[in-house]
Formats: C-alpha cells, structure tokens, sequence
C-alpha cells in the first residue's frame, strides 16, 4: 500500500505514476461500494491477460469508505494501492 504523493493537485496524476516508469498505468478508482467491488472482480480477467507484460495496476481510494471496509477489501486487489 501507497499513501497519496504529498503535491500539488495538479501533479498528482504525474507523482503517481511516475513510480511506474517504463509500464504502461491501468489505474482504477474505487471505493467500497457494491458497484465499485464488483468491477474489480471483473476486472480480474483483464489483469490476468496482461501478466507478465510491462503493466501497472494502481488501485486508488479516498476517504469516503469506512477504514475497516477498506482495509478488508483492499487485501484482495493487489500490490498497487493509493490511499
């Protein structure tokens, strides 16, 4: 788990990615909500056809989701995620 880059707003985007340099991003913003949790088991598939290929899934959140509902979904996505 990642914390949000303390930067600007507007270089946000930028610090963030920026950790992946030389892969191509795939960045989902969720929260956990029953329409957010269910596009990432669906997304599941999609991220399998590009292992092993120079891709990084970033997951990331705000604060509108209650801290232990994050915390509990957050373990089933992956190894990249913004809070």
């Amino acid at each position: 788990m990642n914390h949000t880059p303390e930067v600007p707003n507007d270089a946000l985007m930028s610090a963030i990615v920026s950790r992946y340099k030389g892969k191509a991003v795939v960045m989902d913003f969720w929260a956990t909500c029953g329409p957010c949790l269910e596009a990432i088991v669906q997304s599941r598939d999609f991220k399998k056809q590009l292992s092993g290929k120079d891709v990084a899934f970033v997951y990331v959140s705000g604060p509108s989701s209650p801290k232990t509902q994050w915390e509990y979904h957050i373990q089933g996505i992956g190894e990249n995620n913004t809070t």
